[in-house]
């Protein structure tokens, strides 16, 4: 046999040579950043509201044995430490960090008689009920309530102070603390993994190889890499929301504390914070929507949810979860069936005993219900006819918020007519099946791909569909087809 002679072929390294020129778009790629960051800081933003385990104060609690020696002992506590004399003069909110204590106070005239803007009117029993009723109608001076003791000659007015005393489990508290430790590390690993590592390698592939094969060498071509929003696909993630969902469900007290200060509204850093604080029930709903998530996928009924866009999602918790706390103490009826809910489960001995977790379960109820009003509703038809004008390539398929960050590019905002791709969500359209999270729009985590060639502005702008947009695909439809998902 006649011997042949082989030339060594290229090495890797000149192989993977750069070609082509490529950056990433600075404005969009710092913005993008910033949201990942707000995400991976949630976890620990429930400690604007509450204090560090270290911080925490742990009182020693009054002897529970005998309620009425409780009552005898808190209440002498609670008047030589909260007085007229001890609390800053018109503060109608403190907050005693030595003492995890939460003082409110409210003025009222004795001719009152309805207990709606009461501080803590929440948490009101029958007994406290009762107990403020007799207290207005009663006349006597420096009895147990100290009535007339510092303005003796004003007895149409008086001042009602509410203190909210929390005993902190010490094992729970740390606990949270290193379970929001484990939820961050959850967070970063996923959009590394799903987001920015799939990101740098499309950028270092379009510098190798171009955005297509034929490419002619007498053309110099660069590449601006607009990046998207990377945490669109996590708000459906059953991992992430379940590491929300523990954490949540573990501070039911801090929930109390959140509608003590947000029904006070003369300390605005208070009120802010009781806000914020809300806000993050909006993982309840995320729940809601990966529960229907797994029930439309397992019945083949992805077609009849609409997705729900994340920013009108986040505005409606927003102002709907404050929202509900203020009506309940603003119309009577509402606050009657609150109350009801509060002894519902001691009608026997409801003067001195309420339970908060029924009320909890409808408010989380109602917060996991808006997504889902959402999308199960009729789309309008106008909506349909202008969804079918936009092209799928544009940036103006998206939802709200995106839409508002990648029109600050001005090459987006050119001619329709000059993009490409975007075409997987006609599949999307055609057969729903083909989502793997039919009930959110994660249209924002994708990329668009400006090209020019020879300095001057080209005629394609290439939307990039990336690993987290290739993520929310239904992989069991596609692979069988041999599909890829990463560039249509």
């Amino acid at each position: 046999m006649r011997s042949t002679k082989v030339t060594p072929g290229p090495c890797r390294a000149s192989v993977l040579h750069s070609h082509y020129s490529i950056k990433h778009h600075r404005g969009l790629a710092v913005t993008s950043l910033l949201l990942s960051a707000s995400l991976v800081a949630m976890p620990f933003q429930a400690y604007i509201s509450e204090t560090l385990p270290w911080a925490t104060a742990l009182p020693v609690a009054h002897d529970l044995s005998n309620l009425t020696v409780f009552n005898q002992t808190a209440l002498a506590t609670h008047q030589a430490l909260y007085s007229h004399s001890t609390l800053p003069d018109g503060a109608t909110y403190v907050f005693d960090i030595a003492r995890n204590a939460h003082v409110c106070r409210h003025v009222l005239s004795s001719s009152s008689r309805s207990p709606l803007s009461l501080p803590g009117v929440l948490f009101y029993g029958r007994a406290m009920v009762d107990l403020w009723q007799s207290f207005a109608n009663d006349s006597a001076s420096g009895t147990w309530h100290q009535r007339g003791t510092y303005n003796p000659l004003d007895s149409a007015e008086y001042t009602l102070t509410y203190v909210l005393t929390q005993y902190p489990y010490p094992a729970l508290i740390w606990f949270k603390f290193l379970w929001r430790i484990g939820s961050t590390v959850l967070l970063l690993t996923l959009l590394w993994r799903r987001y920015f590592s799939p990101l740098m390698g499309l950028a270092h592939d379009l510098a190798v190889r171009g955005h297509r094969n034929d490419l002619m060498p007498e053309h110099t071509w660069r590449y601006e890499l607009i990046a998207g929003d990377p945490t669109a696909p996590l708000l459906v993630d059953p991992f992430v929301v379940g590491a929300f969902f523990v954490d949540f469900t573990l501070s039911p007290h801090m929930v109390a504390v959140a509608m003590l200060r947000l029904l006070q509204v003369r300390d605005v850093g208070a009120l802010c914070k009781a806000v914020l604080y809300l806000f993050r029930m909006i993982w309840f709903a995320c729940f809601s929507l990966v529960a229907v998530n797994k029930l439309l996928k397992r019945c083949r009924l992805e077609h009849v949810f609409t997705e729900v866009d994340p920013t009108w999602l986040g505005l409606a918790v927003l102002v709907l979860g404050p929202s509900l706390w203020v009506i309940n103490v603003a119309v009577p009826c509402f606050l009657d069936a609150y109350r009801y809910l509060l002894v519902c489960f001691y009608m026997t001995n409801g003067l001195v005993q309420i339970e908060v977790a029924v009320a909890g379960a409808v408010y989380i109820l109602i917060i996991a219900m808006i997504p889902l009003c959402f999308g199960l509703r009729p789309t309008p038809f106008c909506r349909r006819r202008r969804a079918r004008r936009v092209r799928y390539s544009s940036f103006l398929y998206n939802s709200a918020k995106n839409r508002l960050l990648f029109s600050l590019v001005p090459a987006l905002r050119g001619e329709e007519n000059k993009n490409f791709g975007g075409s997987i969500y006609l599949l999307f359209r055609r057969c729903a099946r083909a989502k793997a999270f039919p009930v959110v729009n994660t249209r924002g985590a994708d990329c668009y791909l400006l090209c020019y060639c020879d300095n001057q502005s080209s005629d394609s702008i290439v939307e990039i569909v990336t690993g987290a947009s290739a993520y929310c695909f239904n992989h069991l439809l596609l692979c069988p087809l041999h599909a890829s998902p990463w560039c249509m």
